[in-house]
């Protein structure tokens, strides 16, 4: 009979925690790669030097396709929004491109050919996506499927649209992060979002379409300027970072998560491949021999059994070996080294 590694864990919670001890992250996006974008939305994020992302229909680059380049030498991220923008065909100006006309065969073809022409254009590959309209679907009735699972495979992310609150990271699914709309809104109507991401620990993913002073489907540079302003004010721990940024710091938390609550929570480990006392304990590490389990009390320290021995043929290294069944009984002191309550187990 052999002991392998003995590892006692105690279960406990990890806190989601941003950069630089922030208290919530804050995204700017913006559809369609409208021209308003670059002509005065880049300039004014240059001036604060924030970084946003730009969900672009590669045609409606070509107008300004120099301003596009700047803004990808200058730290902006693009991402996909699709060659022909496919929405709902109840949307009469889109029954050319319906989503309800749509396979899900097709839609990954028309994503996979938009990052080709991004890339021809102006030399990135994207790596996050917007939900045209924010609609999740293609075909109708009994065949309508959702494309949500292609997105996850082609990019790191997928933002929706018109949603109505913050992406939790220690819940959230990257493939449907919310957009909440920043078109049309003043910074009062937006800032009790950020409030509560900053007493939640949320990311708010703003969604707009054109930046300039007024108009249809615009986010006004007035506004942001005042929730720039707010965001980078110290006393308000916001980070202001691009989809993708926000996106791989997630992911990083993710992977190692599970490594840091081991190191959290672990109350005692012994391997047994540097001899017999623990290599981890926040108690005693030492083994004790007792005559019989019947006689704890009269155990001494070290281990002090003839019919055992460590070896070296262990599943993950070394391990005792029991060569006979004997009396006396090896074993590590439990207090501090294992939680639990003695009283009020039920």
């Amino acid at each position: 009979m052999c002991i392998r590694d003995s590892l006692i864990i105690a279960q406990k919670g990890v806190g989601w925690s941003w950069p630089q001890g922030k208290n919530a992250a804050v995204s700017l996006t913006f559809d369609d790669a409208r021209e308003s974008q670059v002509v005065q939305g880049t300039p004014l994020l240059d001036e604060y030097g924030v970084k946003a992302t730009f969900y672009v229909v590669p045609d409606q680059m070509k107008s300004k396709l120099e301003g596009w380049k700047t803004a990808v030498n200058n730290g902006h991220e693009i991402g996909n929004h699709t060659q022909n923008h496919p929405c709902t065909g109840n949307f009469d100006w889109k029954r050319d491109h319906a989503l309800e006309d749509y396979t899900l065969a097709s839609m990954q073809n028309e994503l996979v050919a938009t990052n080709k022409q991004i890339e021809s254009m102006l030399g990135v590959v994207p790596t996050s996506y917007a939900y045209t309209c924010g609609q999740k679907f293609v075909g109708r009735g009994s065949n309508t499927k959702s494309y949500i699972p292609i997105v996850a495979e082609l990019f790191s992310s997928g933002r929706g649209f018109l949603d109505e609150t913050a992406n939790a990271p220690g819940f959230l699914d990257l493939a449907q992060l919310t957009g909440i709309e920043s078109d049309g809104k003043d910074f009062a109507e937006l800032q009790p979002y950020l409030d509560k991401a900053r007493t939640n620990g949320d990311w708010v993913v703003l969604a707009g379409h054109e930046i300039a002073e007024n108009g249809n489907q615009t986010t006004r540079l007035a506004m942001l300027r005042e929730l720039i302003d707010y965001a980078q004010d110290p006393a308000n721990g916001i980070w202001l970072a691009t989809v993708a940024e926000v996106t791989d710091y997630i992911k990083d938390q993710q992977e190692q998560e599970p490594v840091q609550q081991l190191k959290e929570s672990l109350t005692f480990h012994t391997s047994f491949d540097h001899g017999y006392d623990a290599d981890f304990a926040k108690g005693n590490p030492a083994i004790y021999t007792a005559p019989e389990y019947g006689k704890l009390e009269a155990s001494e320290k070290g281990m002090n059994c003839r019919d055992v021995s460590l070896v070296e043929s262990g599943r993950h290294g070394s391990a005792l070996k029991f060569h006979k069944k004997s009396v006396p009984v090896l074993f590590y002191r439990s207090e501090d080294n294992i939680s639990y309550n003695q009283e009020n187990w039920n």
